[in-house]
């Protein structure tokens, strides 16, 4: 059941795994319920499955009708200001933290206590737990994966470029110099065609590179008064090498 709320709202996930328990909670209704859901997944294999679980979902809950929409995360805040503003937004939709702590604190998110209650609060790891759990005491998203990003390398390429492929970069210098001599005008027209390194997703992802990169370096992105620590080392030098990378060897778009 979708509760009410003074003022538009919708229950954010950080992805679609608690849809089901969300939605299906409450007491059944008689006519048809019209369920909205926006997601990120717009890629035709994942559409496929979300098509399937949907059809396994209505049939378990008959009177529900779920419409799904996928949107490219690049749209998808200017999507949802504009559905808030008019006073229709989605059901439920896809989301990332920083979108669930900017949209809770505006008020415009429902809590999802009772989806965590349903769950069981014992039977979430720890790490969702604490950065799903708002200051306020209430869940306004919860998370379906924890990933870690990783470096992915061409052997083929390195060892084209005069590279060791079995050798690590074992600091930023090291690093730099190889995706240097990885950086190269293939067919000699004078315009570079393979570049160095390319970054997961599009660029706004930014914060995820910097978030990384910072810590990697020993840095934190906020002091514990909740500033941004641009004047600190750590970051101050990771901001540096990422010009270095961004001037010589990154992909077109970051």
């Amino acid at each position: 059941m979708i509760r009410p709320n003074a003022r538009p709202s919708i229950r954010l996930w950080i992805a679609g795994l608690v849809l089901a328990v969300a939605i299906g909670s409450g007491s059944p209704v008689s006519a048809e319920k019209v369920v909205r859901i926006w997601h990120t997944e717009p890629n035709h294999m994942t559409l496929a499955a979300m098509r399937e679980i949907i059809a396994d979902y209505e049939k378990l809950n008959p009177g529900i009708r779920i419409e799904q929409e996928a949107i490219g995360w690049s749209s998808l805040l200017q999507k949802l200001q504009a559905s808030l503003a008019a006073g229709a937004p989605p059901d439920a939709s896809h989301g990332y933290t920083g979108l669930v702590l900017m949209l809770s604190d505006l008020g415009l998110l429902r809590p999802l206590d009772d989806v965590v209650a349903s769950i069981g609060e014992d039977n979430i790891f720890e790490i969702v737990r604490r950065i799903s759990l708002d200051d306020d005491g209430h869940y306004y998203g919860l998370p379906h994966c924890i990933g870690a990003d990783a470096i992915v390398y061409r052997k083929d390429l390195y060892r084209q470029a005069g590279l060791d492929d079995a050798v690590a970069p074992r600091n930023w210098d090291e690093w730099l110099v190889q995706l240097q001599k990885l950086t190269v005008d293939t067919d000699g027209d004078g315009t570079v065609d393979q570049y160095g390194l390319g970054l997961a997703g599009e660029g706004g992802f930014i914060n995820e590179e910097v978030l990384m990169w910072t810590g990697s370096n020993g840095g934190r992105m906020w002091d514990p008064d909740g500033r941004p620590t641009f004047t600190e080392q750590p970051m101050i030098e990771m901001l540096q090498f990422y010009k270095k990378v961004s001037d010589c060897c990154l992909w077109p778009g970051w």
